[in-house]
């Protein structure tokens, strides 16, 4: 469990039962345990799949490696909040609660599962940021906000994580002061530390989601595909969404409830579980983008829309039927007309995109790594087939007359993009 129960626990509610008294079955409890577990089981299968997908494409990276450990911390969490759980009797209701009981054991879990949350979540948006520095690529515009936002995001991290620490005086009275036995000491106003620091990670969300919006809607991409990168990154507003409602929850906990009321039930509330999913959808949507090559290796019929040739049927000038023939990876059409009878091809363009690897070696498959492109234009005139066109149906037919030689030109030209 995270730290946000020691503010239910604050309010009188305290923990572990004596050896002799069962321990209380609830209904309510055990759909906390399947939230609690759950997300975090399949966060581990998609950060299987990501690495695998990697691992196999000799793509590993820094945002790999920092979505490993969010991952570990993330099992770890996982097994500290189950214990805590218990030993709070969260999702029980207090009258179900044995007596005698103490708070010591919980509020050290507490305790500890603070110093994993908010370093998980920073690591999480790191290995975003890191990402995106990837499909940037060279641009210093996009790079110098990156830089600048991995800095923001450490430095607030690091100020969190010691903020935790030194938030009672001395450290360990955070889990004695609601012991049975007298502890004395002091710490800051717990409720106004609660809402800082999850006002925070909330800023922090917002600008690491921001800054994809940022960087595709520009991009001289097929909207198809424009639309579905966004779209997976934009799965993160559901992580910040959720943050959201537990900031919420805090509020309501330590400003709105009833304390003096005969119904009052703090134990029996499992929203502290909003932190569990949290934390894994956002290892979950952090991981989707790099799915994308694997997911494509696995079902090539997903892109075969994108990467297939199509046909445009047109009519020239003359009025002749004509055959339009685009390129696979769909930057411009490819210079091939076909008509009933021949005709010079004057003039035909065609522009192509040269896809270069990146110092990493990952994400070409999304976008140009260096911005290189290649623009070839060139002249065809097809004189033989005239000729003999000409000399089938004279002049009377659409030749004008002796066709000119044949002749083949060829101009290129190279564009270096920023």
């Amino acid at each position: 469990m995270r730290h946000d129960f020691a503010v239910a626990l604050a309010n009188g509610v305290y923990e572990r039962a004596t050896s002799d008294v069962p321990y209380p079955y609830s209904r309510l409890q055990h759909i906390g345990f399947f939230i609690l577990f759950f997300f975090p089981a399949m966060a581990l299968a998609v950060c299987i799949l990501r690495l695998y997908g990697r691992f196999s494409s000799k793509q590993y990276g820094w945002d790999d490696a920092l979505i490993s450990l969010a991952m570990v911390m993330s099992i770890i969490e996982t097994g500290l909040s189950w214990k805590s759980m218990r030993a709070g009797f969260v999702g029980v209701h207090i009258k179900d609660i044995p007596q005698p009981f103490d708070a010591v054991s919980a509020q050290k879990w507490g305790f500890i599962i603070q110093l994993l949350y908010y370093p998980m979540l920073a690591i999480v948006k790191t290995s975003v940021l890191l990402f995106l520095m990837r499909l940037g690529g060279q641009k210093k515009s996009v790079r110098g906000i990156v830089i600048g936002l991995i800095g923001f995001n450490l430095a607030t991290m690091v100020g969190i994580v010691i903020a935790c620490i030194l938030q009672c005086t001395p450290i360990n009275y955070f889990w004695l002061r609601n012991s049975t036995v007298p502890a004395e000491g002091s710490c800051v106003d717990t409720t106004a530390f609660y809402i800082a620091t999850s006002s925070m990670t909330i800023l922090t969300d917002v600008l690491v989601l921001i800054l994809p919006f940022w960087i595709f809607v520009g991009l001289n991409l097929p909207l198809r595909v424009r639309t579905a990168i966004i779209g997976v990154f934009a799965l993160g507003a559901i992580v910040t969404a959720i943050s959201i409602l537990r900031l919420v929850w805090i509020i309501q906990v330590v400003y709105y409830a009833d304390t003096t009321s005969p119904d009052y039930d703090p134990t029996y509330d499992i929203r502290f579980t909003y932190s569990a999913v949290e934390t894994n959808l956002a290892i979950i949507t952090a991981s989707a983008p790099a799915l994308r090559p694997l997911f494509l290796k696995w079902f090539p019929s997903l892109s075969s829309a994108h990467k297939s040739s199509g046909n445009k049927y047109t009519k020239d000038q003359y009025g002749r039927s004509t055959t339009t023939k685009h390129s696979r990876n769909g930057t411009g059409p490819l210079s091939s007309h076909r008509h009933s009878n021949a005709f010079p091809l004057t003039d035909t363009k065609g522009r192509s995109e040269i896809r270069s690897h990146s110092p990493t070696n990952s994400e070409e498959e999304i976008m140009t790594y260096n911005g290189i492109l290649k623009t070839s234009e060139v002249d065809v005139h097809h004189g033989d087939r005239l000729a003999r066109d000409v000399e089938r149906g004279g002049n009377g037919g659409f030749g004008p007359g002796p066709g000119p030689p044949e002749s083949s030109s060829s101009r290129r030209q190279w564009d270096y993009g920023s």
